[in-house]
């Protein structure tokens, strides 16, 4: 879990940070970088991005981050099994069997 722990920024100055809790779990914040503040989640009941449960993957291989609602933030570690992350790469996903209205 440490490789993953630490505060990742974008050229807007996104924040994605990832705090250790356990060998097993973090919590994380999202900061926006255009207010600098956590930013509302209308899909769920505009809680803020903060505070948000990350798990392992099914093989540890990458984390999951909770971000409400049945939706999940999947960070990779692409240098997968090296002890620092360098590169990182994420997509959203959730469970095949819901149906969300656009």
């Amino acid at each position: 879990m440490k490789k993953f722990c630490g505060r990742f920024q974008n050229d807007r100055g996104d924040q994605l940070i990832i705090t250790e809790v356990s060998q097993d779990e973090a919590r994380c914040d999202f900061i926006s970088g255009e207010s600098n503040k956590p930013i509302e989640r209308p899909y769920f009941d505009n809680r803020l991005s903060i505070n948000m449960k990350v798990e392992w993957d099914y093989y540890k291989s990458s984390i999951e981050i909770d971000l409400g609602n049945d939706l999940t933030y999947c960070l990779d570690d692409l240098d997968y099994p090296i002890y620092k992350a360098l590169t990182l790469s994420g997509g959203i996903s959730r469970p095949a069997e819901l149906q969300f209205q656009y």
